[in-house]
């Protein structure tokens, strides 16, 4: 059976049966140097890699991108979904050069099993300004049709080679299915200023599931400058709706995930103390991204964190006669967001957070404490939307407290005596009772 809807719809109207509120299992925007990080990815066929950091976009990404290698080139997820049967909800922000063939994977199994369900999109432009899209059963490099190929065609006044839209693909049950929206056209790689071709949704049914738990991408044809041309900013796998009964499994979703790639923090009302320690506070002030760190998050507890390209990203200023020259190499070189799974007072599975802000050397100077994020009770496990916002100092004190507070450490970290550097509070060199930190996904 074919669904199409053809028009300028947004939103859960396109998918009633698909993940209102995803649970994220993979998210990334490719912001990492090439090649493509093998600890997120798995390379069954062609040449993948990500842009050299020459070629990084203004806000910082390295589009995924495949270089002509074999076909039909495939690379999937290391990260599997939790159910023995699961559904699938991607979402796929992707710039397709003319003439490519690019697709979206799921259902993958395994590399040596090497079956999945596809769906492919090729977009045609000049000789005639169109969208086609072929739903596809995979047996190794041996593709089946599902179903009919369908063109979607608009009147653009000028298109321009370069498309770029966001693509959800959802497998539920027997139906699989795609919707773009958000689209442009362009005649460079940003695919901004020309045209904007008509959102849709199709669907068709698939024969049976291969039982693969991972997604991906692929291309299944076009030259090599075609697929170079055609770029990957970003992908994400969640668990469907479907299978968000079981709340532990969403609870996993948050604290393994990494859910999001990034957060963007704001810090504003830093000003010098009364006691002229340092004369710059106020540098500590801006917008910084944090990135997620694998290196530093295991099961259970997830981190990001931004690193300045200089470290320390801020250094006291010492005026002459500072009273705080004692704490010579007084500076901040890491923020650091970090999200655990835990339990609350009546043992609910629940997700903290925590910001804090320091040096590896002296330990945390200043940020929030354990605050409660979520309890999992309401499956609520979207962390690409989470915003936290805190404030207004609580000096002395690492315990715990509401998550609106800004807990201010002594600079060796220990809040139970101020033994070590400089003998002062973070809070004595800096005046910190109008600062606000605001934490939100990017």
């Amino acid at each position: 059976m074919t669904y199409l809807t053809h028009g300028n719809y947004k939103g859960t109207r396109w998918f009633p049966r698909c993940c209102c509120q995803p649970c994220e299992v993979i998210r990334d925007r490719f912001t990492r140097y090439a090649p493509i990080d093998a600890s997120r990815w798995e390379v069954i066929r062609g040449d993948w890699a990500t842009h050299s950091d020459a070629k990084a976009t203004a806000d910082g990404r390295r589009p995924l991108r495949e270089t002509g290698g074999s076909l039909p080139a495939l690379v999937v997820g290391v990260q599997e979904l939790p159910d023995a049967d699961p559904d699938f909800y991607t979402v796929t922000d992707v710039t397709i050069k003319t003439s490519a063939q690019p697709f979206f994977v799921v259902d993958f199994t395994d590399a040596a099993t090497d079956t999945y369900h596809a769906v492919r999109v090729t977009y045609e432009y000049a000789s005639a300004d169109k969208l086609t899209v072929d739903f596809l059963s995979y047996n190794g490099t041996t593709a089946t049709q599902l179903g009919d190929t369908h063109v979607i065609d608009w009147d653009p006044d000028d298109p321009g080679e370069f498309l770029r839209a966001t693509f959800t693909v959802c497998l539920n049950g027997d139906s699989l299915s795609i919707q773009m929206s958000s689209g442009t056209t362009g005649t460079t790689n940003d695919a901004t200023g020309k045209d904007s071709p008509p959102d849709f949704f199709l669907a068709e049914d698939i024969t049976a599931k291969h039982g693969g738990k991972r997604a991906g991408l692929g291309f299944s044809g076009g030259l090599s400058s075609q697929r170079q041309g055609t770029r990957w900013n970003s992908f994400e796998l969640h668990i469907h709706e479907n299978q968000k009964d079981g709340c532990p499994s969403c609870l996993a979703c948050v604290c393994q995930g990494p859910p999001a790639d990034e957060y963007d923090v704001t810090i504003e009302g830093f000003n010098d103390s009364t006691d002229s320690c340092c004369n710059n506070c106020a540098d500590l002030d801006g917008e910084f991204t944090l990135r997620y760190r694998p290196d530093l998050s295991t099961a259970g507890v997830c981190v990001w964190q931004y690193e300045g390209a200089y470290t320390p990203l801020w250094t006291c200023g010492f005026p002459g006669g500072s009273p705080c020259v004692a704490l010579a190499g007084l500076d901040i070189s890491f923020l650091r967001l970090t999200v655990k799974a835990d339990t609350d007072e009546l043992g609910n599975n629940v997700c903290r957070w925590k910001f804090t802000a320091g040096n590896p050397n002296a330990g945390n100077y200043f940020g929030g404490s354990w605050g409660l994020l979520l309890n999992a009770a309401s499956c609520d496990c979207d962390l690409s939307s989470a915003d936290f916002e805190f404030g207004g100092a609580e000096s002395g004190t690492a315990g715990e407290t509401s998550s609106g507070a800004l807990v201010v450490l002594d600079p060796d970290g220990d809040p139970t005596s101020r033994n070590g550097v400089g003998q002062r509070w973070f809070s004595e060199v800096c005046d910190v009772t109008s600062v606000t930190i605001t934490v939100s996904a990017a």
